[in-house]
C-alpha cells in the first residue's frame, strides 16, 4: 500500500474488501477496481444510467445503522455520520461457450473508485478487471520458467533459502522491468514480449561472459519471430489438484486445462426490486 500513488488503478480480487481495506487504499489517491462477493449487500443509494448504481462500505457499527434503515424500506432521512466509503458497483454475466458445447455463466461484481459512468464506461472497466488474472502468469513465471521445471531450493539454512529467494525475485525483477523498456521502445503491450526469450538472452550473455547493452536485448524481444499474438486465444484452465507425491506436478484433466472458449461480457442493469 505505501507504493500506491494517485493515478495508479489498483485491482484485487475477492477477500480484501474490507471497509479498512477498501478506506485506507482510497486515502492513497490511487483509484482501485475490486471484485466482491456477489452476494454481498451493496445497497442502492444512487442509481446510475447506465445499469451501476453508487454505494456505501461501511464499518461494522455503521453497516447494522444502515441495514435497518433499508430494512425499513429506507423511510426517512438516512443515518447521519455513518463512517462510509462511496463506491460504485459494476455486475456483469459471463458467458463462456466451450469448443465441446458446454456453456457455463458466472456473475462478477466489482467496486470502484471510478463513479463516473461516462469517463469510465462499466464495460471497459469490466474486461480491464480480467487483466488481473496476469498476475497468474507472473507466478508462473517465478515458479516455473524462473526456476526451472522440478527443480527446488538447493540450499539447506535458512539464510541460504532467502539468499536464493532474494537472487529470484531480483532477476524476475530486472526482467520484466527490461521488457518493458523494450515494449515502450517499440510501442508495443508488454504482453507480447516473452519473459523466457529474455531470460535464455540474459543466461547466454553470462555463459559467454559478453557485455550485451539494453540496444541488443531490445532487438531480440522485439524481434517478430519473439512477439506473441497481439490478440490472445481465449481460454480457460481450471483449478487442477495437485499431486500428493509431487507438489510441482498438477493432475491436469485431459480435454479441459487450456480448452479454447468463447468468451462474452454483459452488463446486468438493475431491476426495480434491486432499488432501495
Amino acid at each position: 500500500m505505501p507504493s500506491l500513488t494517485p493515478g495508479m488503478l489498483l485491482l484485487a480480487d475477492r477477500g480484501y474488501d474490507g471497509f479498512e481495506a477498501l478506506r485506507d487504499t482510497a486515502a492513497t489517491g490511487a483509484d482501485l477496481l475490486w471484485r466482491v462477493q456477489a452476494g454481498r449487500l451493496l445497497p442502492v443509494i444512487e442509481a446510475l444510467p447506465d445499469g451501476t448504481h453508487l454505494t456505501l462500505v461501511t464499518d461494522r457499527r455503521s453497516g447494522d445503522r444502515l441495514t435497518r434503515w433499508i430494512r425499513n424500506g429506507s423511510r426517512g432521512p438516512r443515518p447521519g455520520n455513518l463512517t462510509a466509503i462511496t463506491l460504485r458497483v459494476i455486475s456483469y454475466r459471463i458467458t463462456v461457450d466451450g469448443a465441446d458445447g458446454n456453456c457455463r455463466n458466472t456473475t462478477v461484481r466489482l467496486v470502484t473508485t471510478l463513479v463516473d459512468p461516462v469517463r469510465h464506461p462499466a464495460a471497459e472497466l469490466a474486461a480491464l478487471y480480467h487483466q488481473r488474472w496476469e498476475i497468474e502468469t507472473a507466478y508462473y513465471g517465478l515458479k516455473v520458467s524462473l526456476r526451472g521445471a522440478d527443480r527446488v531450493l538447493r540450499s539447506r539454512t535458512v539464510d541460504g533459502v532467502e539468499q536464493e529467494l532474494y537472487a529470484l525475485l531480483m532477476l524476475y525483477q530486472a526482467s520484466r522491468r527490461a521488457i518493458t523498456e523494450a515494449a515502450d521502445t517499440a510501442h508495443l503491450d508488454p504482453d507480447r514480449l516473452s519473459l523466457t526469450v529474455a531470460l535464455h538472452t540474459v543466461r547466454l550473455t553470462v555463459i559467454n561472459a559478453r557485455i550485451v547493452d539494453s540496444a541488443d536485448l531490445t532487438a531480440v524481444l522485439i524481434h517478430t519471430r519473439n512477439l506473441a499474438p497481439a490478440r490472445r486465444r481465449s481460454r480457460t484452465s481450471p483449478h487442477c489438484v495437485k499431486r500428493t507425491l509431487s507438489p510441482y506436478a498438477y493432475n491436469k484433466i485431459q480435454g479441459r486445462v487450456g480448452h479454447k472458449t468463447t468468451v462474452t461480457t454483459s452488463v446486468t442493469l438493475l431491476t426495480s426490486t434491486e432499488r432501495p
